[in-house]
């Protein structure tokens, strides 16, 4: 049997995501990243599953560390927005989604 690809991780965590099962669903993300640390659907995936659980210090930290090797993504900054929203960091929240907008006008 061969081995899984990052997106069949990230395939089979969505499924488990689906059931509120966040933990085994992080579990299952971080399989994808293994495979490769900068899969921006990976950082996304797993951010959202911290962010439903209310750890949005740890989503932030995910954020940031797809941001880290994907700068130009927009949705790693939208994402990040959000949390930071969340957290009443109003304008580290604007701050992220200005780049985010700047960088989906630029078509980036």
């Amino acid at each position: 049997m061969s081995e899984k690809t990052k997106q069949e991780y990230i395939s089979d965590g969505l499924d488990v995501f689906a059931e509120g099962k966040y933990h085994e669903a992080i579990d299952i993300y971080r399989k994808a990243l293994d495979i490769d640390e900068t899969y921006v659907e990976g950082h996304l995936a797993i951010a959202k599953a911290y962010e439903l659980m209310g750890a949005l210090d740890e989503a932030i930290e995910m954020l940031k560390a797809g941001i880290t090797h994907h700068p130009s993504e927009p949705f790693l900054h939208t994402s990040l927005s959000q949390c930071l929203q969340k957290q009443g960091l109003i304008p580290e929240a604007e701050e992220e989604m200005a780049i985010a907008h700047q960088l989906q006008q630029s078509g980036a």
